[in-house]
């Protein structure tokens, strides 16, 4: 029996049981809602806390420790789907840098991969990279607490094993909306294959009209891009998982207007997956539950992490040729010279030794080492906290003179747009608008969308000014996570 465990921002998912490619078996499950700021975009931001809050939860639950699956999701795992000839896996490894090529540090950098498809030249694969460092962070948590990991894995490819393990999605076209806490994951599923997914986090809160909103939205997004990939077939369900009462039917009479017959509806497990608390609870769990469906070559960043470079041994044939030779030279050469200068050369390497440990430069030195450690140590430990920062603040839009321009750009001939504000922690741009016309109001509000900036654009109507002859637009512009990169 394993144990696979799922770490996101706010929640802790834990499931035990067995399983393989296409079935499992949970016997328990266990939920933690962790307080806000411990984890951000999957990095730790409060080692301290967070160990804390693990140890008291596995303790009071009695969760084994041996056996471990860590599922996570994070903007410091960079992954991507690569198609290449068929090759072994001891040369996919050698290969995978080089698909990495973005990456500066690749010595610092550890790679794997799982595979998706094989045919008969080729196969396509998913790898991944991340710092080593980053993975290391995750062993020793986990070490403090008592437990042992035996594979790190990314929650998305989890995902993609539980529903790839469904028989009734496989000649279908459907969406799949995963949500967990303030993020959510959107899969387009097509002929028993993902054709593409993202995750994303929702800004404007867990109000069940928020979500809906935001559901709608991204199906619409995912309609939009399978009509751009030729494909004829309209997505006909969409299933929604991780979401509170009453979101179901929110979502409902918005996505029918998308398309006549697309039915929305929560996702439950089929019979091939036993969960206690039953098929649409256990649709909450499918991170960790993936996590005990592994592939035949599954992403496993802990075992990677772990191995060493091995060093290449030196030509044997020629050692052996002068070690004899080399050896009674000195043997000779010891014995010739080490009845006249033994007790000589003993007696001056002890004094060297008494005045090197004596003198007062060297005690010096060695203080001012004991000290620089110290400082260098410090250092450490801030570098990795701006690194850390970097890659919170790398997840937020940019407001800068690019979107401006872009915003300005999309209105030209249209509206007169100017910036008032911008809030970073909700990504509210606030923008004045006026038009001249009634007619162009709504071509503004098109334009807008189509720049690609916005997330959201929430559209409340037009004033007119009498005075000043002209219509003020009332929109609520919300950056999209791109914007301005």
């Amino acid at each position: 029996m394993n144990t696979s465990v799922y770490l996101s921002n706010r929640n802790v998912m834990v499931v035990t049981g067995s399983g393989g490619p296409r079935s499992a078996r949970i016997r328990k499950a266990w939920r933690l809602e962790l307080p806000e700021g411990l984890i951000i975009n999957g990095i730790i931001t409060n080692d301290t806390e967070l160990t804390q809050q693990l140890q008291q939860f596995w303790k009071e639950n009695q969760i084994p420790v041996k056996k471990v699956i860590l599922v996570l999701e994070s903007s410091r795992l960079i992954s991507k789907r690569i198609e290449m000839p068929k090759l072994k896996d001891k040369k996919i490894y050698e290969i995978l840098p080089n698909e990495f090529t973005d990456i500066e540090d690749q010595q610092g950098t550890v790679y794997d991969y799982m595979s998706l498809t094989q045919q008969r030249n080729k196969a396509e694969i998913r790898a991944v990279a991340t710092p080593r460092s980053y993975v290391n962070e995750f062993i020793q948590l986990f070490s403090k607490i008592g437990v042992s990991l035996s594979c790190i894995t990314l929650g998305r490819s989890c995902l993609f094993h539980v529903l790839a393990s469904m028989k009734r999605f496989r000649k279908k076209n459907v969406v799949f909306q995963i949500l967990d806490g303030s993020s959510m994951t959107s899969i387009l599923y097509s002929d028993g294959s993902v054709e593409y997914s993202t995750q994303r986090r929702i800004f404007g809160g867990t109000e069940i009209g928020q979500v809906a909103s935001e559901i709608v939205r991204s199906v619409s997004s995912l309609q939009q891009f399978q009509i751009t990939q030729g494909k004829n077939d309209p997505i006909t369900e969409v299933y929604l998982a991780g979401v509170q009462d009453g979101v179901v039917e929110a979502c409902q009479e918005s996505i029918h207007s998308l398309g006549d017959g697309i039915q929305v509806s929560a996702l439950c497990l089929e019979k091939n997956v036993k969960f206690p608390g039953g098929a649409e609870e256990g649709a909450g769990y499918l991170f960790p539950i993936g996590g005990l469906m592994p592939g035949k070559k599954e992403i496993n960043l802990a075992a990677v992490t772990k191995r060493k470079v091995k060093k290449k041994k030196e030509s044997a044939g020629i050692m052996k040729l002068l070690s004899l030779p080399l050896i009674l030279l000195i043997g000779c050469s010891a014995i010739t010279g080490a009845l006249y200068v033994q007790n000589h050369v003993k007696q001056m390497d002890l004094d060297d030794l008494n005045a090197y440990l004596t003198n007062e430069s060297n005690l010096e030195q060695v203080a001012r080492a004991n000290y620089l450690e110290g400082e260098n140590a410090s250092l450490q430990r801030r570098i990795s906290s701006v690194e850390n920062m970097n890659g919170i603040i790398a997840s937020y839009p940019l407001m800068n003179s690019q979107v401006v321009s872009a915003l300005q750009s999309g209105a030209s001939g249209y509206a007169q747009v100017s910036v008032v504000s911008y809030n970073a922690e909700s990504g509210l741009l606030t923008v004045k608008a006026t038009a001249d016309e009634v007619t162009k109001i709504n071509q503004f509000i098109d334009r807008l969308q189509g720049t690609g900036l916005f997330e959201r654009l929430d559209y409340k109507g037009y004033t007119y000014d009498e005075k000043e002859l002209t219509y003020t637009i009332n929109v609520s512009c919300y950056l999209a996570e791109m914007a301005g990169k």
